[in-house]
C-alpha cells in the first residue's frame, strides 16, 4: 500500500443487535479524511465474509426479528450476507482486520455509531483472546457527523453490504468536514490555521494566537491556549502559544502560573529552577 491513509471505516453486519452478536461481514475502507478527492484510488478496502458456525460455537447471539428483518431484504443482499464466499472463521476474520489496521497505520477508526460495531467486535475479540488494533481514543462516530448538517448525502440502495456502507459512510465525513473546514490542509499535522488578533485592556496587553493543534500522543485536537492535551493530559513543549498576562510563566511540568507565585500551583517546583 503506498498511499498514507489518516482514518478507517469500519461497518459489520449481524444477525443480532446485542452487544454479543453474531458477525455475518466485516467491511474495512481507509481513506484520508481531509482529502476532497471521491475517487476510488483514494482508499483501499478489505471485506470479511464470516461463517455463522464459527460465531454459532462462541454461542454469539442469534435474534429471530432480526433473521426476519433479513429475509425482507433484496436476494443479491442476503446472498451477500449469508452465502457469498470465500468465508473464514470469526477468529480468522478478526486476525485479517489486524492485520489489514497495521498495514494502515491509520490514527482514527470510524463506525455508525458508538454503542454498536466496535463493541460487538470487541465482544467476538475477547470471547477469542485477541486483542483489537485500536485505541479506546482513537474511535470516532460518523452518525453524529451526519447530523451536524442538513444536506448530507444520501444512502445508495445497496444498504447492509459493509463495504458499500463504509463507502457513504466516508462520504457523509468527509463531506461535512470540508464544510466545516473548507481551509483544511492534507498536509501531515492536518490543522486548521485561523488568523490571530489582539486585545488590548488598560492593565496589560493579552496576545490572543487561534488555531488547532493535534496531540502527538492521541491525536486529540486542540485550541491554541491549551499546553496539555483535553483528551490525555499531554503536554507539548513547542505549544507555548498561550493567552499570557504579563510576567506569568510555564512550568516544565506544563502549567501555566499566575506572576506572582513563586512556586507552580501543580507540581510546587520553584520559578527559578524552570
Amino acid at each position: 500500500m503506498s498511499q498514507t491513509f489518516t482514518d478507517v471505516m469500519i461497518d459489520i453486519e449481524t444477525t443480532s443487535t446485542k452487544y454479543n452478536a453474531c458477525i455475518l461481514s466485516i467491511g474495512i475502507v481507509a481513506f484520508n479524511l481531509y482529502s476532497t478527492s471521491t475517487t476510488e484510488d483514494e482508499s483501499e478496502s478489505l471485506e470479511l465474509l464470516i461463517d455463522k458456525k464459527s460465531c454459532d460455537d462462541l454461542n454469539l447471539h442469534t435474534c429471530e426479528n432480526t433473521m426476519k428483518w433479513w429475509s425482507t431484504q433484496k436476494p443479491e443482499v442476503r446472498r451477500r450476507a449469508f452465502e457469498d464466499g470465500p468465508r473464514l472463521s470469526i477468529k480468522e476474520a478478526l486476525v485479517k482486520l489486524n492485520d489489514f489496521c497495521k498495514k494502515i497505520k491509520c490514527k482514527r477508526y470510524w463506525a455508525q455509531g458508538i454503542n454498536f460495531d466496535y463493541i460487538v467486535l470487541e465482544n467476538a475479540y475477547t470471547q477469542l483472546n485477541i486483542t483489537p488494533i485500536w485505541k479506546f481514543y482513537q474511535l470516532r462516530d460518523s452518525r453524529t457527523i451526519q447530523h451536524m448538517l442538513e444536506d448530507t448525502p444520501k444512502k445508495p440502495e445497496d444498504a447492509h453490504d459493509a463495504i458499500s456502507d463504509c463507502k457513504h459512510q466516508i462520504k457523509v465525513v468527509k463531506y461535512v468536514y470540508s464544510k466545516l473546514f473548507p481551509h483544511s490542509s492534507t498536509t501531515s499535522s492536518n490543522t486548521v490555521i485561523l488568523p490571530s488578533t489582539s486585545l488590548k485592556t488598560e492593565e496589560t496587553n493579552y496576545q490572543f494566537r487561534q488555531g488547532q493543534w493535534k496531540c502527538t500522543q492521541c491525536d486529540g485536537m486542540n485550541f491554541s491556549t491549551r499546553l496539555n492535551c483535553f483528551k490525555c493530559d499531554s503536554y507539548e513543549p513547542a505549544q507555548k502559544i498561550r493567552i499570557l498576562k504579563r510576567g506569568d510563566w510555564f512550568c516544565d511540568c506544563g502549567s501555566v502560573n499566575y506572576s506572582y507565585r513563586v512556586t507552580c500551583f501543580k507540581c510546587d517546583k520553584m520559578k527559578n529552577e524552570n
